[in-house]
């Protein structure tokens, strides 16, 4: 996917938006499906309270949801991401500027107080078996190829240390520590486990766990029929509703039609930014082993 990405970003404006439009027209094969979601009608914001300030704090609740369904288990994950841009050449990787209290809310999953949606209290930390409910996508030139190519950086927020503890403005420098300590970038450096992936710093790597839907927590019960009804709404943003309209046709299957709105009417027009993609594990897993790709 780096290559092509590369490709496809020669002649356009790069920022994060357009970076992640053109993603999700890449995650387009004979496997899986993706469609990009823009959030039309605006951000979501939440409160929480912030040990680090002893105040309540609004935050915007990450720039891009992720939805991966996948087709061979019938499970929905959704991963919360604070996506960002560094143009400049990095000498230690990967420093970058955080807002801290963001990088507190998605780090430490605490319950909202306040949000200008109707989103559950608990979605950063209703699955506590699961880490990757929130995370970072750092996109990034790197130092290796001779057209500094642009790749991509996936970390978990823990990932992330502030370089001075002592700084107490809002924007902070923080440095990204490689839980393998391997010298990133490095394209076989990856940290999971076998239920879900923690880093990666390189696109196609995140990629390839994107399509084994080793990314995100697992939705059930009621944050599963949270997500179906935010989905419902969001195909009104999709440039691919029919990536939506399948997913929504499994579960509306498996649960006799039965997809209920708790959302009232003047919210039913905001939604998040997001990627919504259908995969296949099992066959994705087979493919990658048969190309000796999957490590």
């Amino acid at each position: 996917m780096k290559t092509n990405l590369n490709k496809a970003m020669a002649k356009t404006r790069i920022d994060e938006i357009s970076l992640f439009k053109k993603i999700s027209y890449l995650l387009n094969n004979s496997v899986s499906q993706c469609t990009y979601v823009n959030n039309i009608h605006g951000k979501i914001y939440v409160e929480y309270p912030s040990n680090i300030s002893n105040t309540i704090k609004r935050v915007e609740l990450g720039d891009l949801w992720i939805f991966i369904y996948d087709k061979a288990k019938k499970v929905l994950r959704m991963c919360i991401m604070q996506i960002k841009y560094k143009k400049r050449r990095y000498y230690r990787f990967l420093d970058l500027p955080i807002n801290i209290y963001q990088w507190e809310l998605l780090n430490t999953k605490p319950l909202l107080q306040n949000c200008n949606i109707n989103i559950p209290y608990n979605i950063l930390n209703f699955q506590k078996n699961y880490e990757s409910i929130s995370a970072y996508g750092i996109f990034y030139h790197d130092n290796i190829s001779k057209r500094r190519e642009i790749d991509f950086l996936y970390t978990l927020p823990r990932c992330l240390k502030p370089k001075n503890s002592y700084n107490t403005s809002t924007i902070q420098t923080y440095e990204f520590i490689c839980p393998h300590g391997m010298g990133s970038p490095n394209s076989l450096c990856k940290e999971k486990n076998s239920k879900e992936t923690f880093t990666t710093c390189s696109l196609d790597s995140f990629e390839k766990e994107v399509l084994l839907a080793h990314i995100g927590v697992p939705l059930y019960d009621e944050m599963k029929e949270f997500a179906l009804s935010l989905l419902e709404r969001m195909q009104a943003g999709a440039d691919d509703a029919s990536v939506i309209q399948r997913i929504l046709s499994d579960f509306n299957r498996e649960q006799n039609g039965n997809i209920s709105s708790q959302f009232d009417h003047e919210e039913k027009n905001l939604f998040p930014q997001a990627l919504v993609i259908a995969t296949d594990s099992t066959k994705m897993l087979e493919h990658y082993k048969n190309n000796t790709e999957y490590l």
